[in-house]
């Protein structure tokens, strides 16, 4: 049985965007006493095995990021919220492919963000990346014809991701 990608990554996706967003809100209302905390925050970061790298980059970046296969298991995946003058509020994707390699953009080769730039603006972001998140988790989730037990704990595991964010 195939899982989707929506269920894999769905709520990850979702805790990412939830988080982007929430820090955009509080940037624009720094005086919200609701925000002093995320204020403080430089980075947040999760920590995810070789196979959750890959779909997350196959959310993000057309095959051409992924010819090689999986990636290492040293990979990671850093996306950036910067405030820019001339377009705004705008992500920037970056990928490191193994521990002797460096972190490069790979922004322009992400579906449905602007091919010429190492920025995508926020909403442009947002708005592709919802074709990834799972409509009703709770409703993809329930029992089909054929049983996988895997995907079932997918779903427990994102129904308690998406309950608690």
């Amino acid at each position: 049985m195939e899982v989707p990608v929506d269920i894999i990554l769905g709520s990850l996706l979702k805790l990412l965007l939830e988080n982007i967003n929430q820090k955009k809100q509080c940037l624009l209302n720094s005086e919200d006493p609701r925000c002093s905390w995320i204020l403080q925050r430089k980075y947040f970061a999760l920590s995810a095995h070789d196979t959750t790298v890959a779909a997350l980059l196959a959310t993000f970046a057309d095959e051409e990021i992924l010819k090689e296969g999986l990636p290492q298991y040293s990979a990671s995946v850093a996306v950036e919220l910067w405030n820019k003058t001339d377009i705004g509020f705008a992500v920037k994707i970056l990928f490191h492919e193994a521990f002797h390699h460096q972190y490069h953009a790979i922004t322009r080769f992400t579906k449905g963000c602007p091919s010429d730039s190492d920025f995508c603006p926020l909403d442009i972001f947002l708005k592709r990346s919802m074709t990834f998140l799972p409509d009703d988790i709770k409703q993809e989730c329930l029992p089909k014809k054929e049983i996988n037990r895997s995907v079932y704990k997918l779903c427990d595991v994102a129904s308690l991701i998406l309950n608690n964010f």
